[in-house]
Parts: structure tokens; C-alpha cells; sequence
């Protein structure tokens, strides 16, 4: 008979390096054996991650009454859902700050057009000035405060876009890996976006 095995709360540290491990389609049972836990305390907080798109949403509303901001940078980035015939697009901003501090925000829709965009305005704050690319019409959206070309800000935002298909593989260009579902892929961008506003 195998002697009883305390059980003792997981750290911070193994709980992000599972939602980590998780979001590179690592199996749950290679998650367990590579950080020593148990299948059942893996699965527990990857069922957690359903919770992390409700705490993205909350923080988001928070942000709007307590934080001044000054300008915003905004891109977007494709993928597919299922099949490559299931088009689905991830918008992407940073606001930054009075203190200069990045916030992140996202967007998941199954369009490139002004909709998705006004869908993904009421989420953003309020900024003097929103630096893009010429790829969309931005500048129908947010009007004058939209500078729509290449420059040091925008290439902030391309950093992240690389950042977020490295986190998550469905997102890698030339994969041939697609998400299962939009509920998926939007749980595991939430995942990803309060990690780096935890930072």
C-alpha cells in the first residue's frame, strides 16, 4: 500500500507555468508529470481557466474610473476556428498610462470590419491619441485622434502579436492547428492577456 501523500497548495509559480503549458497544447497528463503534481490538481486549474475571461471582463470595467490614460495602440491578427475556412480575427491594444504603465486588451471576432471594432471601442478607455496601421479604417472609428501608419508604437504592438502567437500555437501563421471552438480560443486569449496585466 503507497503511504498517504499530503496534499499541499500549488504555488503562484506552477500554477502560471500550467495555464502556460496549457495554452501550448501541452496534454494535461505531460503537465503533471513535468511539474511533478497530480492529473487531478492539473485539471482543477485548468477548469479554472473557463474563469479567466469573467476576470479579464471585470478588470477591464475597473480600469475605466480609476486609470487616466494617454494613447492607445491598436492592431489585429488572424487565425482559424476548425478549418481554415472559419476565419476568425484577435484585436489587440495597449494603453499606456499617465505613470506610463502598458495595459492590455483584446478582442475576438468573426469579422475585419467597423462592427468588430466599435464592439472592441466600448471595452478600450479613453486616450488622446490611438496609433495604427493603414490596414483597416481606423480612422472612421476614432476619428482625428488616429495616426495611421508604421512607427515606434506600432512596432510595440507587432512585439505583441509575436508574444501572443508564441503563448498560443494556434495563432503561429503557418500552423495547421485550429482551435476547437471560439469559446476556446477565447478562454485561452483571456489567459494570456491577464498574464501580461499581472505583470
Amino acid at each position: 500500500m503507497k503511504p498517504y501523500k499530503k496534499y499541499s497548495r500549488l504555488s503562484e509559480e506552477t500554477k502560471i507555468l500550467i495555464r502556460r503549458m496549457y495554452n501550448e497544447n501541452i496534454g494535461l497528463r505531460a503537465i503533471a508529470r513535468v511539474l511533478n503534481i497530480t492529473l487531478r490538481a492539473v485539471q482543477y486549474h485548468i477548469d479554472k481557466i473557463e474563469d479567466q475571461v469573467k476576470k479579464y471582463n471585470k478588470e477591464v470595467e475597473g480600469k475605466k474610473e480609476k486609470v487616466t490614460f494617454e494613447y492607445l495602440i491598436i492592431d489585429e491578427l488572424y487565425t482559424f476556428v476548425q478549418k481554415k475556412s472559419d476565419k476568425s480575427y484577435v484585436w489587440s491594444a495597449i494603453a499606456v498610462d499617465t505613470n506610463g504603465k502598458k495595459h492590455y486588451y483584446y478582442h475576438l471576432s468573426k469579422k475585419k470590419d467597423n462592427k468588430a471594432l466599435i464592439e472592441f471601442k466600448k471595452q478600450l478607455p479613453e486616450v488622446k491619441k490611438v496609433y495604427c496601421d493603414g490596414n483597416i479604417s481606423y480612422n472612421s472609428i476614432f476619428g482625428d485622434k488616429a495616426t495611421m501608419k508604421k512607427s515606434v508604437f506600432t512596432n510595440l504592438i507587432e512585439s505583441l502579436n509575436n508574444s501572443l502567437r508564441s503563448s498560443i500555437s494556434y495563432l503561429t501563421r503557418r500552423s495547421n492547428k485550429h482551435s476547437k471552438c471560439f469559446t476556446h480560443l477565447n478562454r485561452k486569449l483571456a489567459n494570456f492577456y491577464n498574464l501580461k496585466n499581472a505583470i
